[in-house]
């Protein structure tokens, strides 16, 4: 009788097995170096996610834009500027305006207001970035009309004494206000468009636009003549000097009416601080002689005539 061997010598199942691990161990070495080439050919997943964060950090943020037009004239055809004041961090970029009729500095925004019309204007800071980083900020500006005043009366300037004659105003915009002078001193109350005359001078007025635009007019006279007397007796050549200085406010050139003398007046111009500004000789020629202040800058100024019987100083305006 034949005993079974208790050790297989049977060898398939132990090659089976050895083919099998050997196979795995290839299979994981192969991805091993895979895994090696992808990495080194790739960068990090941790670089990729700092780098992304670096980038979104140094994106540029849209500038501030923001800007008014604070303080200055609003009164087109006048000489002046008008510059923007920009609100905190804001830049200037491009300036724009719409409608058409305002001169803007495109590159500062500055507003030259004796080349620009009157109108309502939406004025516009353009940044200059573009895309996604492009910014813009508006404001509105109103800009009124200079009044173009005249000064009209209704019916004759020389009346005997209890006539009168009505003066009308005219050249100002809607809203406008108005003051009458009487030989460059305003008349208490007489802030309608209309004014009843009643006494001689040189009557003007004084019209504001909305936006404080003001210009005065040209000059009335106004005389009043006296009642006949056959007692009158003429006047002595010891009158008292008198003295009128219109229009007031003037561009340059004063129309000073002197009584009580017809010698030739001494005219001396000084400034506001009392300096003297200019001498001359003035001839009288019928109670009146001219004064020539248009090479001097616009300002205050005070007018002192003097002559044999007496000196009188006025204060005169060059618009």
């Amino acid at each position: 009788m034949r005993i079974p061997s208790p050790i297989s010598t049977s060898t398939p199942h132990l090659s089976d097995s050895v083919a099998a691990w050997w196979s795995h161990a290839v299979i994981l070495i192969c991805l091993l170096l895979l895994s090696r080439a992808t990495r080194a050919q790739s960068p990090d997943s941790e670089q990729t996610l700092l780098m992304a964060s670096a980038a979104s950090a140094t994106e540029v943020t849209p500038a501030a834009m923001g800007f008014t037009y604070d303080g200055g004239s609003r009164c087109a055809g006048t000489v002046g500027t008008l510059t923007p004041a920009f609100a905190r961090d804001a830049v200037a970029g491009q300036f724009s305006a719409s409608p058409a009729g305002l001169s803007l500095n495109p590159a500062t925004g500055i507003i030259d207001l004796a080349h620009s019309q009157a109108g309502a204007y939406t004025i516009t800071n353009h940044s200059a970035a573009g895309g996604v980083n492009s910014a813009s900020a508006s404001t509105l500006l109103v800009l009124s009309a200079l009044p173009t005043p005249t000064l009209t009366p209704a019916s004759s300037t020389t009346f005997g004494r209890g006539g009168s004659v009505v003066l009308k105003a005219s050249g100002g915009t809607p809203g406008a206000t108005y003051q009458f002078f009487n030989n460059g001193q305003a008349i208490d109350g007489a802030t309608a468009d209309t004014y009843t005359a009643t006494v001689s001078g040189s009557y003007t007025v004084l019209i504001i636009n909305p936006g404080s635009c003001v210009a005065a007019s040209p000059a009335v006279a106004v005389r009043v003549t006296p009642a006949a007397s056959p007692k009158a007796k003429p006047r002595a050549s010891t009158q008292a000097l008198e003295l009128v200085v219109y229009p007031n406010p003037s561009p340059g050139r004063f129309t000073v009416a002197v009584t009580g003398s017809q010698q030739p007046v001494q005219l001396t111009v000084t400034g506001a601080r009392g300096e003297v500004i200019q001498n001359s000789t003035l001839t009288v020629v019928d109670g009146t002689c001219q004064a020539d202040l248009s090479h001097l800058t616009p300002g205050v100024y005070i007018l002192r005539a003097t002559s044999a019987n007496g000196t009188l100083t006025r204060r005169v305006v060059r618009d």
